[in-house]
């Protein structure tokens, strides 16, 4: 059999998905605007263990981000310029602009009327309706709440009281901060701001808004804890580095708004910027609905359908939905040690699926030398990871790079020999040896991140992303089609 070879990440400097259907939500409470959210019921006696005022704080919370949908209802155009860039606009004066706010993720670009680029920050430029929405009062109101009763918390009503006044200065970092440097996790949580770039598909460099709020799960939380500090562990072994601070929080979700409702993500890692990161840590939410939904009515059909009996005889749900969360927490956990530095200025348009990649070795191979792990529950989180490609080409169009990274990462294995299709179903003989393709591949992909350019990328992209092994497995007809309705996203009341 072939021997194990450990990955070599020496070199490394310090360092979503969801629900398969659209689910239709009822009456919003404000209809100015068409709105991505995403609602659900609290789980039984969850609400119950709040106290009135956290009750109350949690209501005005849902309203909040509810609201917040509609500023990035303003977000969205067909236009790819649009509404971040003025139209007409090039690649190259942005990066000659002399003003480095037009490539701040938290303005607007316009052209004013002498023809130069100016740079609107954000929270002024719909400063106009926020105020209209009344967001800032609803999370001021919130904050006074959660500073009452029983179980009152006054770093979260620091965190709501600094959240808000961003939306007013402009000062988003100084709420991260109170957000991120608490050691504990409150039992109420809110993610809301601008984050990530997925809705500027110009350039990929303006955060666009997005919130969620729920309730801590505290038991799935600790369990999740002890997988991050182990996984960490193997990393600071490899590299002899010391591991960024990064939290995990598994939670009983009540709402979705905004970008991250869209794109229908199963967690989120904040903040987006690697300085934030480096600086005051970063901290992974995971969506157990979402998560849940998604596994059940997506991952485990595919993964029974898809790979080899023999491989999985014997796995139960419970150890496949286990293996299912820790290979997304690893995952993210990897966006905050990704290498290099400006990757966007070297690798252009190829970025995001690079660093993609990057998280998805990193998980599969930091998994293996997880320790007090079984190499059992590895090769299923393996066996899951070329499952999901399957689910990642139906949802190409949506989330492109999340495509070519698994589609890449399925074809190596097969073009190196250690991975087979076998009467529609994936199959390997020797684990170890999947997984050192999976080294093998790290490493080049490493190297790209360093210090590579949009070509070394490009030449990786062509040398393994065929996605015609999808296709055969369509051909084939093994994959069964998802179910219409999901019993475990109860639908709410929008009112």
């Amino acid at each position: 059999m072939a021997q194990e070879r450990r990955v070599i990440l020496s070199a490394i400097p310090n360092g979503g998905e969801a629900s398969p259907r659209r689910l239709a939500i009822s009456r919003p409470e404000l209809p100015s605007y068409t709105r991505h959210i995403r609602e659900f019921n609290l789980p039984a006696g969850v609400e119950e263990e709040l106290d009135e005022h956290q009750r109350q704080a949690f209501s005005y919370l849902v309203r909040a981000a509810r609201r917040w949908a509609d500023i990035y209802a303003l977000q969205e155009s067909t236009d790819p310029r649009k509404p971040f860039w003025p139209q007409g606009i090039t690649r190259r004066e942005v990066r000659e602009a002399s003003d480095p706010e037009v490539r701040s993720p938290y303005t607007i670009v316009e052209y004013d009327q002498n023809g130069k680029l100016v740079a609107r920050p954000m929270h002024d430029f719909y400063g106009k309706q926020i105020k209209e929405l009344d967001i800032i009062r609803l999370l001021r109101k919130a904050a006074d709440e959660t500073g009452k009763g029983r179980n009152r918390d006054f770093k979260l009503q620091a965190y709501l009281r600094a959240k808000a006044r961003s939306l007013e200065t402009g000062d988003f970092k100084a709420s991260e901060r109170r957000w991120l440097e608490r050691e504990d996790e409150p039992d109420l949580d809110i993610f809301f701001g601008f984050y990530d770039t997925y809705s500027d598909e110009f350039l990929s460099i303006k955060y666009a808004a997005e919130a969620s709020v729920g309730v801590l799960d505290r038991q799935a939380t600790d369990d999740s804890q002890w997988f991050k500090s182990a996984l960490l562990g193997w990393w600071e072994r490899e590299t002899g580095r010391v591991a960024p601070r990064i939290k995990v929080r598994v939670d009983h979700t009540r709402i979705q708004a905004g970008q991250v409702a869209k794109y229908e993500f199963t967690g989120m890692s904040i903040p987006c910027q690697m300085d934030w990161r480096e600086e005051l840590g970063s901290k992974f939410i995971i969506y157990r609905p979402f998560f849940e939904d998604k596994f059940r009515h997506r991952r485990l059909p595919s993964l029974r359908n898809l790979i080899d009996k023999d491989k999985i005889d014997g796995i139960t749900d419970g150890f496949a939905r286990l293996a299912a969360l820790r290979k997304i927490i690893a995952h993210e956990i990897s966006h905050s040690l990704v290498p290099g530095e400006n990757h966007q200025e070297r690798l252009g348009q190829e970025t995001t699926w690079v660093k993609e990649l990057y998280c998805d070795l990193l998980a599969l191979v930091g998994y293996r030398h997880v320790k007090g792990l079984s190499m059992r529950e590895s090769e299923i989180a393996m066996a899951m990871f070329f499952s999901d490609g399957y689910l990642d080409y139906e949802d190409r169009r949506r989330r492109p790079e999340y495509h070519r990274s698994s589609t890449i990462i399925t074809q190596y294995p097969i073009q190196h020999g250690s991975l087979s299709l076998l009467d529609g179903r994936f199959i390997w003989h020797e684990t170890p040896a999947v997984f050192e393709d999976f080294s093998e591949l790290l490493s080049e992909t490493q190297d790209i991140l360093i210090d590579g350019k949009s070509k070394d990328a490009q030449r990786l992209r062509e040398r393994y992303f065929d996605p015609t092994i999808y296709r055969y497995l369509i051909f084939k007809g093994i994959y069964p089609q998802p179910e219409e309705t999901s019993p475990d996203s109860t639908l709410v009341s929008s009112s």
